[in-house]
Formats: structure tokens, sequence, C-alpha cells
């Protein structure tokens, strides 16, 4: 079973854990090539940071019905080239 819950990173600045503001499905992170990348605005310290997918981590908070209902759900498409956003 995957995990679903909040994408999390380090801000490279303070070192503080920083939320993404997205929830992903960890065998979506699996399926990304190596390197992926996405810049992430941190709450933190206001700046954004160009992130790797592999630097992150998922935090689990909410109920598997929560995830199709999340207005800050990440859907990731690296097969065609592309990424899809709902947010």
């Amino acid at each position: 079973m995957s995990a679903c819950g909040n994408l999390m990173f380090r801000c490279t600045a303070s070192g503080q854990e920083i939320n993404s503001g997205f929830i992903v499905d960890s065998s979506e992170l699996a399926q990304l090539p190596a390197g992926a990348r996405m810049r992430v605005r941190c709450r933190e310290c206001g700046e954004q940071h160009d992130v790797q997918f592999a630097d992150g981590w998922i935090e689990v908070e909410h109920a598997p019905s929560a995830r199709s209902s999340s207005p800050n759900r990440l859907e990731i498409d690296w097969r065609g080239g592309r990424r899809a956003t709902d947010i």
C-alpha cells in the first residue's frame, strides 16, 4: 500500500522542514525519473527553492479519502513530459 500525504522538503537557508503545499502518493514519486525537480516557495524564508523530488519526503496526515478531495492535489505524468497540477 502506498502512502499519501504532504510533500515535504528542507529549507536550504534555515534547515527547517517546509510543506510544499502538495499532497502526493508515494507510488507516484517512485515513478519519477532520477533528478526530477520542482520550484517551491518556501514558507520558512520566503524564497523559492529548486528542489529534487528525491530530497523530499511524504508526511502522512490525511485519511485516504481526503486524497481525492484535496485542493492541492499534485498529479505527475513524466512519461509524456507533462506535469498536471490541480491547484
